[in-house]
């Protein structure tokens, strides 16, 4: 603005002189950007992208304040040491940008070989900026500030402007074609924004420049508006730290907000002319500070808690990955032990069963006795360690099912046979209802046998007198069931929920059965479950018996039939 024909400005900036925009686009913008390149900066010293930034955004604030201080300032000298910087500023500016954004990308420094390649791209402006090349006077006589800047230079500051745009461009298009979506949504946010910054700041000031050189326009008032890139930069960044937390902020989106309005509305005291509208002024902006602190403690509140939330949340996920890993260790070490513990158990029982037989000679009564109580309790802890290895098989995915097919009521009648014995022995009686209908089932024999013999020796243990009575019938022509009841200790009504789960027992269980482990049913559901099949106990309650039954899907006749048999079109 020097000219002889302006007054002095009052407290340095402020004259009438200048178009009222000019503080309007300035003042909020110079102190926007500032304080958000600040934050960015406290809220991560350690980080080399919140440095860059805030380089960034000191060189902005600097470039504006001077522009501002040139725009309403009459001193020469002033004005001459200000406009030296210029074109280094806009140099730095661009080189910047360009190491930003390939560190955003990145997430790490470049290489020194591009360091120095920006150096030498530098090294034009950092060598002409202080001569008199740069700048070489002043035209007073028509108050002209624009006719002593070297042209070269200023052309060479614009083409560095020209080059980060174009470099950042290839940049974005490379990243975001090999990025995750998340990524590519920051990519192309980060992106925008600097290539918004950066046309509207060096190519429309520069625009502006060249059209009020030959007389295109009456001057450059429109190279104000070049500041608007600042703010779209600005917005970019927040939505990037709000969003995505780019640079590890946290309350910064709502603070950013208030200290916007707030200096927005501050600027209106540049336009104020008379005392009401200096008070409307003031009353609102002491509103705005009041309502805008009082939002950003509970701003601030909102996100501590949620930070502590989410600190709980990883605490358990952290616990519950640590009890699931303790859960499959504690899994493996049953399956190994019950493994081990297997075969010398068998050992003992082989040979209880040869003395009993007296393969190795005669024996006292009393003896005989003795070694059928080790026979009992070897057979016993034997089904326990079965019950404990089928669960560690089962939880581990490793229990292996041999599917075949075969008559469902031979198996009830062969197991029945097998089993009489012990039910004899614990002095009670087993009736088998044989319908001597044949039902064909496609199933595991085994495991079948496995789990009708669990309810035939359950029924045993908790049954003290009388009877076990087994049923099997067809349901419809679909499905086969069977049903082993009894007139034992019965089954309370809160017990029936879970009696299918793992170690539940019921109280009077206990002192029936002390050997019992309670997962003897839990395996028989699970068995039947991978069959496809159901299985249910029914009681009246305690001390009225109990009825197990478990039902199966029949062999359909179609089942026979090979695969490509059944493709065959009718009449072949």
């Amino acid at each position: 603005m020097i000219c002889n024909l302006f007054s002095e400005p009052i407290y340095f900036l402020f004259t009438s002189g200048v178009p009222t925009l000019l503080y309007y686009a300035y003042i909020p913008t110079t102190i926007l950007t500032f304080f958000v390149g600040v934050y960015v900066f406290r809220n991560g010293e350690h980080s080399l992208l919140n440095r860059l930034f805030l380089t960034i955004t000191t060189l902005l604030s600097i470039w504006t304040t001077s522009t501002l201080i040139e725009w309403t300032n009459i001193h020469s000298d002033l004005i001459l040491f200000l406009w030296s910087f210029y074109n280094l500023i806009l140099g730095l500016l661009a080189i910047f940008f360009i190491y930003f954004f390939y560190v955003f990308l990145n997430k790490k420094d470049i290489s020194v070989r591009l360091k120095v390649f920006f150096l030498v791209l530098l090294a034009p402006v950092l060598i002409i900026s202080p001569t008199s090349l740069n700048l070489s006077g002043f035209n007073i006589t028509t108050c002209d500030a624009f006719e002593f800047e070297w042209t070269p230079l200023v052309l060479y500051c614009a083409s560095l402007g020209v080059l980060a745009m174009i470099w950042i461009f290839v940049l974005l298009i490379r990243k975001y074609r090999t990025s995750i979506p998340d990524l590519k949504k920051q990519i192309s946010l980060m992106g925008t924004g600097i290539e918004a910054f950066l046309f509207l700041f060096f190519i429309w000031t520069n625009l502006t420049y060249y059209l009020s050189e030959i007389g295109a326009l009456p001057d450059s008032q429109l190279e104000m508006y070049g500041m608007f890139g600042i703010v779209v930069f600005i917005i970019y960044i927040s939505i990037l730290m709000v969003r995505f937390k780019a640079f590890s902020t946290k309350t910064f989106g709502a603070q950013v907000l208030i200290f916007a309005l707030i200096a927005l509305i501050g600027s209106q005291f540049f336009y104020a002319t008379n005392i009401p509208s200096i008070i409307v002024t003031s009353v609102t902006l002491v509103v705005t500070g009041v309502i805008g602190i009082n939002l950003m403690r509970s701003v601030k509140k909102e996100i501590e808690q949620r930070e502590r939330i989410e600190k709980v949340e990883k605490d358990l996920e952290a616990a519950n990955a640590h009890l699931k890993e303790l859960d499959v260790q504690k899994t493996e070490f049953i399956s190994f032990a019950t493994h081990q513990l297997r075969g010398p158990l068998t050992a003992v029982k082989g040979y209880a069963s040869l003395l009993i037989e007296g393969d190795y000679g005669e024996m006292t009564d009393q003896v005989k006795g003795a070694v059928k109580v080790i026979y009992e309790s070897t057979q016993s802890l034997l089904l326990i360690v079965g019950d404990y290895l089928n669960v560690s098989r089962m939880e581990q995915g490793r229990m292996k099912y041999d599917i075949a097919e075969f008559d469902l009521r031979a198996l009830v009648d062969d197991t029945v046979k097998e089993l009489s014995p012990n039910v004899s022995y614990a002095g009670l009686t087993l009736n088998f209802e044989n319908s001597k209908e044949t039902c064909l089932v496609n199933a595991d024999k085994g495991k079948i046998k496995e789990v009708i013999s669990n309810l035939i020796d359950n029924a045993t243990k908790y049954t003290k007198k009388g009877g076990i009575s087994i049923k099997l019938e067809k349901v419809g022509a679909e499905k086969c069931r069977i049903s082993v009841s009894d007139n034992g200790i019965g089954i309370p009504k809160e017990v029936m929920p879970k009696l299918f789960e793992k170690f539940s027992r019921a109280e009077d269980a206990s002192k029936t059965n002390i050997m019992g482990t309670g997962l003897g049913l839990y395996v028989a559901k699970s068995i039947i479950e991978q069959h496809k099949g159901r299985i249910w106990a029914e009681s009246e309650g305690e001390g009225k018996g109990s009825t197990f039954t478990v039902e199966l899907k029949l062999l359909n006749k179609d089942d026979h039939i090979p695969e490509i048999v059944k493709k065959f079109p009718e009449g072949l």
